[in-house]
């Protein structure tokens, strides 16, 4: 069954991009825009692109062999179709030897023209990119690659099962819960979801529920208006506005302060709100996405979380899958982690060994797909940067000098002490702060101020040592 196809349009003149976003809305072509190299670069890192239309101007001329490599090493080979003045064809020219697929040249004849020079050139790829995911058949059109779906990575069993439950929910309006440890990649199936659904082309709005200050509820969610409290000296948006008609996604949402639980209920019972200061009632149509590393239904029951709120939330449930249970995933994350990260410090493309692998897969990986992407970042980094292979003593040496107990956690208490006695003071120190601290975090499900409480310090300073200590919550 075709699927739709996700360009990415480089243009920073108004026509030429008002025109190929009317053009790329036929035969279910979603789009995105960049108007900078760097921009550019930096949406083919976070999503899997089927084609790119790559406008000439003046940076682009002179960096044109360069950005195309650099385009394919983040997504692989996907099809490149330059747009340019007939007085630039030997640049365009240029760009087609250096990988480009297709040039349309200005001005534009008709739209129909320019539908066939997008589709042969998705033609000419093969059927394969370079990370295997298929993207066009000959007799079914573009296909949607199974081992990366919207950033997505893994061939799993849950992976799969994952794809065809957000095909299935995303075109259908209704709020979703996504339940999971941290690291597993809610965000990820929240931002799938928005693309998937028929509200890709408005904002998704992603918010820390744990972030929000008690004092700043109404302003952050509603907006304010000009005026409304001393220092508001101009009008705000707030959540529910930027997301109207696209997607609000509200991550950890069972960190959320009871006065916000009682403010969200009421504005998805209402589907309205008034601004702070402002008198006039607004109607919302924001889709709801929350997450939660809690058990809200148990939370619930205690009475820790409004159970009126929990069942507005609740009406589809998506229960994430920690990486220990599906290791057949890791190798596929490792490769996508490499390129990514090698194209994101400019370094030359690395390879990794199967040992190396074995050895990363024996992890239990307590903080799930980010670890694993912080702890392939720390390797690339630290290893020397002429090397093309990443071996085993590349890990080893990496994970004596980072995380002693990185092999288990069951490892006794002498061994783990032998480990940390082979470290410099300030190593062992950082060392043992990091795992207090991941650990902290973790028993009080993310929450700054119980887990500051806790450890008998202030929340500023634990906001501190989080930032010093890179921890990813």
């Amino acid at each position: 069954m075709a699927r739709l196809i996700k360009a990415l349009i480089f243009e920073k003149k108004d026509y030429c991009l008002y025109f190929f976003s009317k053009v790329i809305r036929f035969d279910n072509f979603q789009y995105e825009t960049a108007s900078t190299i760097n921009e550019t670069l930096d949406l083919c890192e976070k999503e899997l692109f089927h084609l790119i239309i790559l406008k000439l101007d003046r940076d682009t001329k002179t960096k044109l062999p360069e950005m195309i490599k650099r385009i394919h090493d983040i997504g692989g080979i996907v099809p490149i179709v330059i747009v340019a003045d007939k007085k630039d064809a030997e640049k365009a020219i240029e760009g087609m030897k250096s990988g480009a697929c297709n040039v349309i040249f200005k001005p534009f004849i008709n739209i129909e023209s320019i539908k066939q020079k997008v589709m042969s050139a998705l033609k000419k790829i093969p059927s394969k990119n370079i990370n295997g995911i298929p993207f066009w058949n000959q007799d079914k059109g573009f296909l949607g690659g199974m081992e990366n779906f919207c950033g997505i990575i893994g061939k799993s069993t849950y992976i799969r099962s994952l794809h065809e439950i957000i095909k299935r929910i995303a075109p259908i309006d209704v709020n979703i819960l996504i339940i999971g440890e941290s690291g597993t990649g809610k965000e990820l199936i929240a931002k799938a979801i928005h693309v998937q659904s028929s509200r890709f082309e408005k904002n998704l709005v992603a918010v820390n529920c744990s972030a929000i200050p008690e004092g700043l509820i109404e302003s952050s969610f509603f907006g304010y208006e000009k005026g409304a409290f001393t220092g508001a000296d101009k009008r705000m948006t707030g959540y529910f506005e930027e997301a109207n008609r696209g997607t609000l996604f509200m991550d950890e949402i069972g960190a959320m302060s009871h006065k916000a639980q009682v403010v969200l209920l009421r504005v998805l019972q209402e589907q309205k709100y008034i601004k702070v200061g402002g008198t006039k009632t607004i109607s919302t149509n924001a889709r709801i996405v929350a997450s939660t590393n809690k058990n809200l239904r148990q939370a619930a029951e205690k009475g820790d979380f409004r159970a009126d709120l929990y069942y507005r939330l609740n009406v589809v449930s998506i229960k994430t899958v920690p990486l220990r249970e599906r290791k057949e995933d890791i190798p596929l994350l490792i490769d996508y982690f490499i390129k990514k990260i090698c194209s994101k410090y400019g370094f030359n493309a690395k390879k990794i060994t199967s040992q190396a692998i074995a050895l990363l897969e024996s992890y239990h990986w307590p903080g799930n797909v980010r670890e694993l992407e912080n702890y392939i970042e720390s390797i690339i980094v630290l290893i020397q940067p002429n090397k093309e292979m990443i071996s085993s003593n590349d890990v080893e040496e990496i994970t004596r000098r980072r995380e002693p107990s990185f092999y288990s956690c069951a490892q006794s208490g002498d061994k783990i002490l032998e480990q940390l006695l082979d470290l410099t003071y300030e190593e062992a120190k950082k060392c043992f702060e990091r795992h207090y601290f991941l650990n902290l975090l973790k028993k009080n499900n993310g929450n700054i101020t119980h887990s500051a409480q806790f450890a008998k310090i202030h929340p500023a300073t634990l906001h501190r040592k989080i930032n010093h200590l890179q921890i990813r919550q």
